[in-house]
């Protein structure tokens, strides 16, 4: 049997913190042990399990189901769609390092983060889709690419 490979699987971080901003933002209310709801503001958005958070119980859904591997993402209720652009670029950054406990490490252009940076060609905030065109990206200090106007050539 050929490797099976599950494309559309959700990963939400048991710890989801209450987000700052305006609006109803996405928090997860824990439930009990197997058990969570992703809430927006004051509502409820969906139930769901610690497969989404809990390593072990995923794995044994896999196994259940003859999956082999799984690409994870976020649950997209979490990049705040209907936000205004500054607070969903706001939400994939720094609320996403806060989240997952790394705000200290990354998420943030400030003293002692990670230099993790892309230069977008455009205003993000005006046009979120610029977003799509990255012209240079440094991780870790580290330029990785750089096609921006003006920019020397890569070594």
């Amino acid at each position: 049997m050929a490797p099976v490979t599950d494309v559309h699987t959700h990963y939400v971080p048991r710890g989801w913190p209450a987000l700052p901003g305006t609006g109803p933002r996405p928090a997860l209310r824990v439930d009990g042990p197997a058990t969570a709801t992703i809430m927006l503001g004051e509502r409820p958005f969906r139930t769901i399990t610690d497969a989404a958070w809990n390593a072990d119980v995923r794995l044994a859904h896999m196994d259940a189901h003859g999956v082999h591997r799984q690409v994870l993402s976020p649950t997209p209720v979490f990049f705040s769609y209907g936000q205004p652009a500054g607070a969903a670029i706001v939400d994939a950054t720094s609320h996403n390092a806060m989240s997952l406990g790394l705000g200290d490490k990354i998420g943030a252009l400030a003293a002692g983060q990670e230099a993790d940076i892309i230069a977008v060609d455009g205003d993000p905030l005006k046009d979120i889709t610029a977003l799509r065109r990255v012209v240079f990206v440094m991780r870790g200090g580290r330029v990785y690419k750089n096609v921006a106007p003006g920019s020397s050539p890569q070594r």
